[in-house]
C-alpha cells in the first residue's frame, strides 16, 4: 500500500502569556496507507488531538512537512486547497456542540455540498442518512431531538458527504456507551471497507483501539515512543510506557500490571533525555541525558527506548 498522508519531523510550540513555551507535538513522523487505520492513543495531553488538528490543516507545524498524496500541503495554492478540504474530513468527539441547534438536520448536512458547490438534493441526504443507520425523515428533525449515538452517525454521515479519502476521527466514541460505541465501530470500519477510506484514529482506550486499527502509535508528551500492527504491538510492547498502558487494560481472569508511578511531567518542562524516564521502570543513567530516537527494531515495528523491552 502507497502512503496517502505522511508527516516527516513534524513539531508545534505555543508560547504562552507568560512567555513560556508549550510543546505540543515534538518531531513527529508517521504514515498512513490508503484504506488504512492508524490509531494514536495516549493519556490526556499527550499531543494527539493537536497532532489530529496538524495534520487536518486547522494548524500549521513550526517545523517539518505533512504531504497528502505526495505533495506538501503547506504549498498548495488556494484552489488545491479547497479541493484538499474535501478530501480530508473529521468526526468531533463531542456530537453535541457539532451542529447549529437551530438548523434541521437536513441542513447541516446540506453545508458541505452549498461550501463546496457541490449539487445535492434532499433525496440524497436521505440517502446519506440512510447510509449510516439512520432514517432518512430525520431530515426535517433538529440534531436535539437525537440521541448520542445518533448524533455521532449524523456526525459520520457530514464527513462522509463529499466523498473523502481520509477521515480523522478524535475520539469518536469516548462519550457513548459501551453498546453503543461497538455500533459506531462496526459502523466506521463499514465504510472504511465500502469507501476505501483511510482512517487516522485518535484514542485513550485500547480495547477500542484493537477493534478498528490495523497499527497503532502510542504518544507521550508530544512524542511518538511506539508504533507497529495493532495485535503484534498490544501482545508484545517493547517500550515501557505501551507496557503499562496495556496491562491497565481489564482482562478477565487476568490482575491488572502495576500503575505507573509519579505523574505526568509539565509538558512546560519536559525531562531532559527520555521524556518518560522519571516514571520508567527500567530506566538507566543514560535515558535521563539522552533523547532516543525513534527506530526500527523487529519487523515492522518502530520503537523510542534505550532499552526496549522486546
Amino acid at each position: 500500500m502507497s502512503a496517502l498522508l505522511q508527516a516527516r519531523n513534524i513539531a508545534r510550540t505555543y508560547k504562552l502569556g507568560s512567555g513560556a513555551s508549550l510543546r505540543a507535538v515534538d518531531g513527529v513522523s508517521l504514515e498512513l496507507a490508503r484504506g488504512e487505520t492508524l490509531a494514536v492513543v495516549g493519556e490526556s495531553g499527550c499531543g494527539k488531538s493537536t497532532l489530529g488538528r496538524l495534520l487536518m490543516g486547522f494548524d500549521r507545524p513550526d517545523r517539518g512537512e505533512i504531504l497528502f498524496d505526495g505533495q506538501d500541503m503547506a504549498k498548495r495554492s488556494s484552489r488545491e486547497q479547497r479541493v484538499l478540504r474535501r478530501q480530508i474530513q473529521m468526526v468531533f468527539q463531542d456530537s453535541a456542540s457539532a451542529f447549529n441547534p437551530r438548523w434541521t438536520i437536513g441542513s447541516a448536512l446540506a453545508e458541505p455540498f452549498r461550501i463546496h458547490k457541490r449539487p445535492w438534493s434532499r433525496q440524497s441526504l436521505e440517502a446519506l442518512l440512510d447510509r449510516v443507520g439512520l432514517s432518512g425523515a430525520f431530515v426535517d428533525r433538529y440534531p436535539g431531538a437525537l440521541s448520542g449515538g445518533q448524533r455521532q452517525r449524523l456526525n459520520i454521515a457530514r464527513a462522509i458527504a463529499l466523498s473523502p479519502r481520509l477521515i480523522v476521527a478524535d475520539e469518536p466514541v469516548s462519550a457513548l456507551d459501551v453498546s453503543v460505541q461497538a455500533q459506531i465501530v462496526n459502523l466506521l470500519r463499514q465504510l472504511q471497507a465500502d469507501l476505501d477510506l483511510a482512517c487516522l484514529f485518535i484514542s485513550h482506550d485500547l480495547a477500542v483501539v484493537r477493534q478498528i486499527s490495523d497499527r497503532i502509535a502510542v504518544m507521550y508528551l508530544g512524542a511518538i515512543v511506539e508504533e507497529g500492527e495493532t495485535l503484534s504491538l498490544l501482545a508484545s510492547p517493547s517500550h515501557p510506557y505501551t507496557r503499562a498502558l496495556v496491562d491497565a487494560v481489564p482482562q478477565p481472569g487476568k490482575p491488572l500490571g502495576a500503575p505507573l508511578q509519579g505523574d505526568v511531567p509539565s509538558p512546560l518542562f519536559p525531562p531532559n533525555g527520555c521524556r518518560f524516564h522519571t516514571r520508567c521502570p527500567v530506566a538507566q543513567r543514560r535515558c535521563s541525558t539522552e533523547r532516543p530516537e525513534l527506530e526500527a527494531r523487529q519487523g515492522h515495528r518502530r520503537v523510542a527506548c534505550h532499552f526496549p523491552l522486546m
